[in-house]
């Protein structure tokens, strides 16, 4: 028999955990007059874009080719919209971040009038904030700007925030927090699935000088021909979903190749998840954990060849976790929602029926272990 619901268990589990630090960030997009501060050390440079760091930071080993390949795929899904650009990624300790010229109050900030753009932010990777500089070109409401960065690169991975902030209640103000930012990722997808990606950056466009909720308001009518509490209505008749099935996932679902199965019932892989190898990322806080617990992970691309129930399950002598999830089957596509996996050590496996088809794996674990971790994923047969 299938045992419950990995996201209802999930919910369980959060209520008496901390959410990490990402939750609470707030991006901007601000110009200043004065030169920006460099903080830090250098300890990256791409073609793209060259990251410093406080004293003491140091980022795993795959940390730079991950936000390399993840930003040719969001260059890749935006097309013709994409207006490719060099940046400065600040990542910061809390000490020096209260040095930075962020605005009193946030954790993170992009600064996109400047040449290089430039990002402070206690996380790395950080892509919410990447996207701000990638798409400094459009500049409107925070329900849209941060919808955006949220939709294409929100920090926010595991089956969480299933909480849905009034989208109604974002339309007016200078600024989003805490529920308000999925919430805004989550009706920026809708927007997308529903009415097209041309017609989303449309709107961004209609809305660019238009500030307040009246002017918003104007957007809707101009780009999409609906008045938006028409649309908000529409968005609400769709129940909440989680990060997986709202966020793009281009680079770990076309670009990481896929691993093969052991056997014909049996994918295994035993994971060296060391910070020091080539393909773990990180560190940076995870919503499963308390927020003052960073985490490393590695990405894995599994395709599910016959549908059927599977378990997912994982071995190592320190706790770690792992979500499976499905690159097909959103929120607003119109077909079912598909089912994904989530595993712990210190949980008893799961089990969901996988349709076919292509599936991306974050295996993770805190920074300061360095146990290796075997990831099982089997299908059960009769």
């Amino acid at each position: 028999m299938s045992r419950p619901s990995y996201v209802r268990i999930f919910a369980r589990i959060s209520r008496v955990r901390s959410w990490a630090v990402a939750s609470s960030i707030v991006a901007l997009a601000s110009g200043c007059q004065e030169e920006l501060p460099e903080i830090g050390a250098q300890i990256y440079q791409g073609d793209d874009f060259e990251v410093w760091a406080s004293d003491g930071l140091v980022a795993c080993g795959g940390t730079h080719a991950y936000t390399e390949g993840w930003l040719a795929a969001f260059r890749r899904r935006l097309g013709a919209e994409a207006r490719p650009t060099s940046h400065r990624f600040f990542w910061l300790s809390p000490e020096d971040i209260d040095r930075t010229p962020c605005s009193l109050g946030t954790g993170a900030c992009a600064f996109t009038s400047r040449t290089p753009k430039s990002i402070y932010t206690p996380l790395i990777p950080h892509e919410h904030e990447i996207v701000h500089v990638e798409l400094a070109h459009l500049v409107g409401p925070p329900l849209l700007t941060e919808g955006a960065a949220e939709m294409f690169g929100t920090s926010r991975v595991g089956p969480n925030e299933l909480n849905s902030y009034p989208v109604g209640e974002l339309l007016d103000g200078d600024r989003i927090t805490g529920l308000g930012y999925p919430s805004a990722g989550r009706f920026s997808r809708f927007l997308v699935d529903t009415y097209g990606m041309d017609t989303y950056f449309d709107l961004l466009r209609e809305a660019e000088p238009k500030e307040t909720e009246r002017g918003l308001r104007d957007a809707f009518d101009d780009a999409l021909g609906i008045p938006v509490d028409d649309v908000i209505a529409e968005y609400e008749t769709f129940p909440a979903c989680d990060s997986p099935r709202w966020r793009y996932h281009d680079y770990e679902c076309e670009d990481l190749p896929a691993h093969p199965w052991s056997t014909a019932t049996r994918w295994q892989e035993s994971i060296a998840l060391d910070c020091a190898e080539n393909d773990v990322i990180g560190p940076r806080p995870d919503d499963f954990y308390p927020s003052s617990v960073d985490m490393i992970w590695v990405l894995r691309a599994i395709d599910v060849e016959t549908p059927g129930l599977h378990l997912l399950r994982l071995e190592s002598s320190e706790p770690a976790t792992a979500y499976l999830e499905p690159c097909v089957g959103g929120c607003f596509d119109g077909g079912p929602a598909a089912a994904g996996l989530f595993a712990s050590v210190e949980i008893p496996p799961f089990i969901a029926d996988l349709a076919v088809g292509r599936y991306w794996l974050r295996v993770l674990h805190p920074a300061a272990s360095r146990a290796e971790v075997t990831v099982t994923l089997d299908r059960l047969e009769g």
